[in-house]
């Protein structure tokens, strides 16, 4: 039997106000977790039986630039003060929703390099909370654990890709398993070297109308055993091949972007004569 522990509660009795606002690492990880390491600053370690649960508000940590909370429950999260963040991750939650710091209204978050809420359970939203952070190298928002699809805990965001054009120093994306559907040919691809998006079993994926996309335009060819699936796939899971896959869909979207530019040329030339 799982005891619940109230993430507020635990962490206003584990670590002070005035210890709060001094933080810029925080990490807190499952005691099993096997990449938790003690040798971090600032690392708490919750047993498996008592996982941290509910909402949790960490308006105080105004210096906060890392934060790691692995393997536990939360819902919600506050971060409306945390203007220095640099790398969040909540991967392995029950995340429904992110306040992120508040900024003016035409700036940007531009601390912001690193973000993996892959595996939370996302209330349907669309991508364009994310276009706030120009500097980001790595956004991992996909469900990759089969287990929680099948019971029905997986990432809900949707909608185009469009919001993320201008993320130019993007290089690792994963939206498997979510109904992000359309808008491949705004995905900046100048420095991708890993990007995922298959189903992992959810049969009604949105996500797969990108597959159909490029299978159709592309005349895409697929190996024996492979699927379109699979190959969208391929990368979530590291193996010996993973990096050559990779690099081969990403150059094929690449191709494909240049053929929709030019043909999006050749609709706008003959409409002018």
């Amino acid at each position: 039997m799982v005891n619940t522990n109230n993430a507020q509660e635990w962490l206003n009795r584990t670590i002070s106000v005035e210890q709060q606002r001094r933080i810029e690492e925080l990490y807190i990880w499952s005691e099993d977790d096997p990449l938790a390491d003690l040798n971090y600053p600032n690392a708490f370690f919750i047993p498996k039986y008592r996982p941290l649960v509910g909402n949790l508000d960490l308006r105080n940590f105004s210096s906060l630039k890392r934060l790691v909370i692995a393997g536990q429950g939360i819902e919600n999260l506050s971060l409306t003060n945390s203007y220095h963040l640099k790398e969040l991750n909540i991967s392995d939650n029950l995340l429904r929703h992110v306040v992120w710091p508040q900024v003016a209204r035409g700036n940007n978050l531009t601390t912001v390099e690193y973000i993996n809420l892959a595996n939370n359970n996302f209330y349907v939203q669309d991508l364009l909370q994310f276009s706030q952070f120009p500097n980001l190298h790595t956004l991992l928002i996909g469900t990759n654990n089969i287990t929680r699809i099948s019971q029905g805990i997986y990432n809900r965001f949707y909608g185009s890709l469009e919001p993320l054009k201008n993320l130019e120093h993007l290089v690792h994306f994963d939206i498997n398993a979510t109904d992000v559907s359309v808008g491949l040919e705004h995905l900046p691809t100048g420095r991708l070297e890993t990007f995922v998006f298959g189903s992992l079993g959810r049969s009604n994926a949105r996500v797969i109308n990108l597959q159909n996309t490029l299978t159709r335009d592309l005349a895409l060819e697929f190996e024996e055993n492979e699927t379109p699936d699979s190959w969208a796939t391929a990368g979530t899971f590291p193996t010996p091949t993973s990096s050559d896959e990779s690099n081969e869909k990403i150059h094929l979207i690449a191709y494909w972007q240049l053929e929709q530019e030019r043909l999006q040329a050749i609709i706008e030339d003959s409409s002018l004569t």
